[in-house]
């Protein structure tokens, strides 16, 4: 570090990744830090690099209010941002003053700012308890973090209600958040209830609804809705076997199934062609080869 200098504070321009990082006062601990510089000076220099604050918000605020300059010391311009943090919360990361939960939140921080990894977040901050980062990234990704902003409440040291829960304890307050989702879970589970369908309703012919239930175990609820479709148009293309003739009228119904079939299912569509080539094989008394895609207008139309 160079020798120590003094600036207007009025004049200094921070460093919002690295100061921003660094920790807030409350009210008391600024009034206390007030009282200090007003009696007996700025005793520690706020931070500098490339003419940017990487340490001293609270100082420089003091000597704004007290009107004196604020004295600063710079350090090397090609400091790393990750040594950066560890100089400016030397008394974070020593434990002083800061609850394992501020310390697990700081940690964080470190990993989602900083880049580190959780094991050398958790070795620079002392954390006993290695689990603790997880415990603040499960608290940040719930929705009621969001909503009661508890990491900043915590942070601050303030103790946090959650559910039935008081506490400043991260691991308590992350037990109760996950108890509060999955009692949500199961409350929305229960209360989302499978449409019941009338398919008895649906199905036109007394042949339709015996060939749908002997069809449909198994399959999905869009699946069988689909065969509803399909059986219904088939057993009205059955009573063309007691016609002379095919109508227009016929053709174009006929040509609108099969059009309807394209976007079913490969397990209807199956179903489908091998009724059809087994009813039309009957009725024309020739077997029939059946195609995906022209599975029954070339043979009406022949």
């Amino acid at each position: 570090m160079n020798n120590i200098y003094t600036i207007n504070p009025h004049n200094v321009v921070f460093d919002e990744k690295i100061a921003g990082f660094n920790e807030s006062k409350g009210t008391a601990s600024y009034n206390s830090l007030l009282m200090q510089i007003q009696e007996y000076g700025q005793q520690e220099p706020i931070i500098m690099r490339n003419n940017l604050c990487l340490d001293g918000r609270h100082r420089t605020q003091i000597c704004i209010e007290l009107n004196i300059d604020v004295k600063a010391i710079d350090v090397a311009p090609d400091l790393k941002d990750e040594d950066a943090i560890v100089l400016c919360n030397s008394n974070i990361f020593g434990g002083r003053n800061n609850s394992a939960t501020q310390l697990a939140i700081k940690a964080f921080m470190l990993v989602e700012q900083f880049g580190m990894t959780d094991i050398k977040a958790v070795s620079l901050t002392g954390l006993v308890n290695k689990k603790a980062i997880g415990f603040v990234r499960r608290i940040k990704a719930s929705k009621l973090n969001k909503e009661l902003k508890i990491l900043d409440k915590l942070l601050e040291g303030e103790v946090v209600k959650v559910g039935e829960r008081t506490s400043k304890s991260i691991e308590v307050i992350k037990k109760e958040i996950v108890k509060l989702e999955e009692e949500e879970f199961m409350k929305t589970k229960i209360e989302i209830k499978t449409p019941k369908v009338d398919y008895n309703n649906l199905l036109e012919t007394e042949l339709a609804r015996d060939k749908f239930w002997l069809m449909q175990l198994g399959m999905t609820m869009e699946a069988k809705l689909q065969l509803v479709g399909v059986l219904n148009a088939l057993y009205i293309i059955d009573e063309v076997k007691y016609q002379n003739s095919i109508t227009d009228e016929d053709l174009e119904f006929i040509n609108d199934t099969n059009k309807k079939l394209d976007s079913s299912s490969k397990q209807v569509k199956q179903i489908v062609k091998n009724h059809l080539i087994e009813k039309l094989t009957e009725v024309w008394g020739t077997k029939l080869i059946v195609t995906d895609k022209e599975i029954v207008i070339d043979y009406l139309k022949n």
